[in-house]
C-alpha cells in the first residue's frame, strides 16, 4: 500500500516503510506536482492541498483519503469522493500539532492495512 502525505510538516522530502505501507511524506505540494505525487497512491493524506474532481478524475488509484476534521469540507469535496467511491477518514487532531495528527494518520493507515 502506498501512502502519500502531500503537506507534512518535517523540513524534507522523505520515504519509509511504516507496517508494511511504503510512506512518501512531502512537506509541502504546489498545484502543478499533484498530480505526478498522487498518481500511485492507495491513501492520499493532506492537511493544506485540496483535492478537487479535475485531480480526483485523473488519479483513479487511491481508495482512500485522510483529512484533518476540521477542513475536510475544504480540502474534499464529499460528494465527488462518493461517487468516485473514494472512503473520507478525517482526523480529530489538529492539523498544527504534527505528531499527533501523524500519530492518528498512522494508526487509521494501520486499520487499512490487510489482516496478516
Amino acid at each position: 500500500m502506498q501512502v502519500v502525505f502531500l503537506d507534512s510538516a518535517p523540513s524534507g522530502s522523505c520515504r519509509y516503510t511504516h507496517h508494511g505501507a511504503d510512506i512518501h511524506e512531502y512537506p509541502e505540494t504546489v498545484f502543478m506536482d499533484l498530480a505526478d505525487r498522487c498518481r500511485h497512491a492507495d491513501v492520499i493524506v493532506t492537511r493544506v492541498m485540496p483535492l478537487r474532481r479535475e485531480i480526483l478524475d485523473y488519479v483513479t488509484r487511491p481508495r482512500h483519503i485522510i483529512v484533518p476534521a476540521q477542513d475536510a469540507e475544504r480540502l474534499v469535496e464529499g460528494e465527488i469522493a462518493g461517487q468516485l467511491e473514494i472512503q473520507v477518514h478525517l482526523v480529530d487532531s489538529d492539523p498544527s500539532d504534527w505528531p499527533s495528527f501523524k500519530t492518528e494518520v498512522l494508526s487509521i493507515v494501520g486499520s487499512l492495512l490487510p489482516k496478516q
